[in-house]
């Protein structure tokens, strides 16, 4: 991996003219191995493509002088990563800086808990504003956090993805034993359900120290997602009491552009009746796109349970994968502003074909594209 975090993966392509002037960057937070190697397999995206991968890949780790313990630390120091490394645009911009998040797996994640640090940062305004989110097959952590740690669901690592000779003798996705009507995990008789670990295959090129970074950053990613508290109530819940007040040169005033929905303003007075101040709520997450796989993981599973039942095996990250929202509407059921499926793949081969990457590498331009789109008709 490169030296530089954020890596800059592609530069702003200002000889495009498909590009556009001052193209909002993106940048893509690394998945669970800690890496954003598939990241530079990505065609041109149009606009200047950063990645931030995980300084804890590495032992000791870079630039830290500890492990992280949490999903929300992870994210306080990268948007310290996007705030030092972000460019000021070019047309002054009144100073603030834009800017596109978002990731695979993990990385999604990662992209929410930091929109919502820097929504609620009431302390500073650090000047960067974050448009949207293109989740890469993110799936909702709640299935996996309820289920994780035992219970009738348990993670079974004797079971592993099938090869591809196998996954020709598999019968289709669309004859899942899931029944009709039903989404995810909730659709199954949890009596037999297994969730599956997932087996990582290496290239017989791949060093020892990299299979152990990589497993050891899946485990830990692991540890934190199932700890995760999901950001709490955003502004335009009907039971949130969270406010906080923002200053911009000076002045306590609601100023959040970018952002596709206003925030909620009241005028504070002190007992004498003088205005004091305006206490702001932090304003709804920004627009979230969410490009989801549409096959599952296959998998190879024993034909029947002790009790003679049928066994349905479902890798961890297709939990909720009939539900068009990964189980997001769980959370807040309006958090996903558009759903783009990605035909023929599953999770763990989004990034492995050429043709595979055309298509991801395409519903990830158009997002940028929609996201720019809907922040210019909220200015």
């Amino acid at each position: 991996m490169s030296d530089t975090n954020p890596n800059l993966i592609q530069e702003e392509d200002n000889n495009n003219p498909s590009a556009g002037a001052g193209a909002v960057p993106l940048v893509l937070i690394h998945d669970g191995g800690g890496t954003v190697f598939s990241y530079h397999l990505l065609g041109p995206l149009n606009r200047a493509l950063y990645g931030i991968w995980n300084p804890c890949y590495y032992v000791p780790p870079r630039g830290r002088s500890r492990n992280w313990e949490s999903i929300p630390e992870m994210a306080e120091h990268y948007i310290t990563l996007i705030t030092k490394t972000l460019p000021f645009p070019r047309d002054g911009g009144r100073g603030r800086r834009r800017v596109i998040l978002g990731g695979w797996s993990l990385g999604g994640l990662l992209s929410l808990e930091i929109a919502h640090q820097i929504a609620t940062q009431s302390e500073k305004d650090i000047g960067v504003d974050v448009l949207g989110i293109v989740m890469v097959d993110s799936i909702c952590p709640l299935s996996y956090q309820k289920n994780h740690g035992g219970g009738r669901m348990e993670e079974e690592g004797g079971y592993s993805p099938i090869s591809a000779q196998q996954q020709q003798q598999q019968p289709s996705s669309k004859d899942s034993t899931l029944e009709d009507g039903q989404n995810g995990a909730e659709g199954m008789n949890s009596k037999n359900v297994r969730v599956v670990q997932h087996a990582m295959e290496w290239s017989p090129h791949t060093r020892p120290e990299t299979r152990e970074a990589v497993t050891r950053c899946f485990s830990e990613a692991g540890r934190m997602v199932s700890q995760w508290k999901l950001p709490p109530q955003w502004a335009d819940d009907n039971n949130s009491n969270e406010q906080t007040t923002r200053t911009v040169n000076g002045q306590r005033k609601n100023y959040y552009p970018g952002w596709s929905r206003s925030t909620t303003t009241t005028t504070t007075t002190d007992r004498n009746g003088r205005e004091e101040g305006l206490l702001l709520q932090p304003p709804p997450p920004p627009p979230v796109i969410l490009l989801r796989c549409a096959e599952p993981v296959p998998v190879v599973v024993p034909p029947v349970a002790e009790d003679g039942d049928d066994v349905v095996a479902v890798s961890r990250v297709d939990l909720d994968r009939r539900d068009p929202l990964l189980g997001w509407g769980r959370y807040r059921p309006d958090l996903i502003t558009r759903v783009e499926e990605l035909p023929g793949v599953h999770h763990f081969n989004i990034f492995t074909t050429a043709e595979r990457l055309d298509i991801v590498t395409e519903k990830i331009k158009r997002a940028c594209f929609k996201i720019e789109s809907m922040a210019a008709k909220s200015s």
